[in-house]
């Protein structure tokens, strides 16, 4: 391997127009929390370091030349190239010399190092300097103490050649004798550094990235507008529930936050899109940029786990009207709180852990996986949830098999595309090249997303013809009807919302069922009292796929009698399913056509 250096002393030149705005664009980013630029640009101190500075690492291609041999060693067939700038921030007291050494991750360069740094430098008849033996190429930097211009920045242009396969490459600032210099020349005197990473012989759409990140900016510029897409079509469901509601306008709150959640996931992709397109033309990362992008990311999750707790685990407009107004607050805290979790994640694994010199990939290193094992938890238990309020619904009658089932079914298929996707990326990544695993992982975990928001989308949309199996979504819900309870989780006793919205259970009537199909249960003890308490089904018609018997509808006109004739003002509550209400009105309706 070869690389070619050219390098002079200069002074500060003066800033053109672009790098104003550039620096415009970062103070920007630091108003909002996050500022870090590519060129991969910061400041390092050999003697904090002990003698050892790492500045940063790329993955560069590879350029196998011609058919001529060893063509590859031109520069004319160079792999890439990195740019060089070495400040000092105050003059030396003495004339000081350091060495700048690049590493690949072949076997005998970078991991020799990584198992021992001491390996880096050699004592040579009691001199220390660096072990060349290691570094595929290295130079020396020479800084002067005469404080005249130009003696404090020093700059080159690396041609480097890699003819095999991609290879990472990383570079360090070495200082072997460091303790034996006079240590006010590294205490007081910090050395910036700027790097700058280019492919050569590809398009310019692809120069500015690491071989690792390659097409990651096509890829974002495509993603908004399928979310785009998927907004329209939420829109449209939105239009039809609008027109078709009795009264006319009545959306119900599930759908508009579907709605807003849509939105806001088609913003965050817009930013991520400007991410990289920024990225692509200037070469610089501006994080801030991405953290607008993600931090509206997290509202739209926030939005759509409140919506699968509510909706999956407890029924919300599945087997209850609404819930209750404490169990808002607690979903919305259980919400808020994972989401800040994932964001704690975000800092760490874009902010500090990429400045680690053996952090590779995202999707390998313990951001991940915490990350991951996070998720699988939370996802099982809300998966837990889901079973135990399907089963109870379908025991105590609220809901029938096709129902729970549904309900099941959609429930494991986002089980595995939102919560238990993140940990198995981690494994996932050893299928794909090395130069592809990031990129590889950040399509499918966008699938993954999208395929959960499609999935609920498509349940809701008023256009699938099976979504009323699940769904009510009426102003005054007759999908199923539940008994109060005092302690119950879904009373409605202090909810805020108003009482038209939604009729007390004790006036709510089918007027499509002309005659009376099910009955009331007697009031339990105080001492039976449950958080959540069903009126029992006693129903003529059922569901062909629902196994229980019809029974006798005179069963509870004895119990009613009983109660009235006991003084007792026990409160008749209904428990029915939709399909079991039109299968009772169409045996009503053959059963009077018979009569004629």
């Amino acid at each position: 391997l070869r690389f070619s250096i050219s390098s002079k002393n200069h002074s500060s030149s003066t800033k053109s127009m672009s790098q104003y705005w550039l620096s415009a664009l970062i103070q920007l980013s630091v108003w909002m929390l996050f500022s870090n630029a590519e060129y991969m640009e910061g400041d390092v101190n050999l003697f904090n370091d002990a003698g050892f500075s790492f500045l940063g690492h790329w993955m560069f291609g590879h350029n196998t030349g011609n058919s001529t041999e060893n063509s590859w060693r031109s520069n004319r067939y160079k792999a890439g190239t990195l740019d060089i700038t070495l400040r000092l921030h105050k003059p030396l007291e003495f004339d000081t010399l350091f060495e700048l050494a690049l590493y690949d991750d072949q076997p005998g360069s970078w991991w020799k190092l990584r198992a021992n740094k001491s390996n880096m430098c050699i004592n040579d008849n009691s001199v220390l300097s660096l072990n060349k033996s290691y570094p595929r190429e290295y130079t020396t930097v020479e800084f002067r103490a005469d404080p005249h211009d130009g003696n404090d920045t020093w700059t080159a242009r690396i041609n480097i050649h890699e003819h095999i396969v991609p290879r990472w490459w990383w570079v360090y600032l070495v200082k072997c004798d460091f303790d034996r210099t006079p240590a006010g020349d590294f205490v007081k005197n910090d050395i910036h550094y700027k790097l700058h990473w280019q492919q050569a012989n590809t398009l310019d759409w692809n120069k500015e990235f690491s071989l690792n990140e390659e097409f990651q900016n096509t890829f974002h510029v495509v993603t908004p507008w399928f979310t785009l897409s998927l907004f329209i079509i939420q829109c449209v469901a939105y239009g039809m529930y609008w027109n078709r509601s009795a009264p006319k306008g009545y959306v119900h709150v599930i759908v508009k936050l579907l709605t807003v959640l849509l939105f806001l996931q088609f913003i965050s992709q817009t930013f991520q899109m400007a991410y990289w397109l920024h990225l692509t033309y200037s070469g610089y990362k501006e994080f801030g940029i991405l953290t607008f992008s993600f931090l509206f990311e997290i509202s739209a999750s926030i939005i759509f786990l409140y919506l699968l707790f509510g909706i999956f685990a407890f029924g919300w407009r599945l087997s209850v009207s609404r819930l209750n107004k404490k169990l808002n607050y607690v979903l919305i805290g259980i919400c808020v709180c994972i989401e800040i979790i994932d964001f704690i994640i975000f800092v760490w694994s874009y902010e500090y852990y990429p400045d680690e010199e053996s952090t590779l990939y995202r999707y390998t290193e313990k951001p991940q996986v915490v990350y991951g094992t996070l998720m699988l938890i939370f996802g099982l238990c809300w998966f837990a949830l889901v079973v135990f309020g399907s089963v109870r619904d379908h025991l105590n009658g609220i809901s029938t098999k096709i129902q729970r089932n549904a309900r099941l079914t959609v429930s494991f298929c986002l089980l595995w595309t939102w919560f238990i996707w993140p940990i198995l990326a981690v494994d996932a990544t050893k299928t794909f090249g090395i130069h592809r695993m990031d990129f590889a992982c950040d399509v499918i975990s966008w699938c993954m997303k999208m395929l959960s928001f499609f999935i609920v989308v498509f349940a809701q949309h008023p256009a699938n013809p099976y979504h009323a199996r699940m769904f009510d979504f009426g102003r005054n819900m007759v999908h199923a009807r539940y008994e109060k309870n005092e302690s119950g989780i879904f009373d409605n006793d202090d909810d805020e919302e108003s009482d038209d919205d939604v009729q007390p259970a004790s006036e709510m009537q089918m007027n499509e069922i002309k005659k009376p199909t099910v009955f009331s249960t007697k009031k339990k003890k105080e001492k039976d009292k449950k958080l959540f308490q069903y009126g029992n089904r006693h129903q003529l018609a059922q569901d062909s796929d629902d196994d229980e018997e019809s029974t006798d509808d005179s069963d509870s006109n004895i119990n009613a009698d009983a109660n009235a004739a006991a003084g007792n003002n026990v409160p008749t509550v209904s428990a029915i399913s939709m399909d079991a209400a039109k299968n009772e009105a169409e045996n009503e309706t053959l059963r009077d056509g018979k009569g004629e």
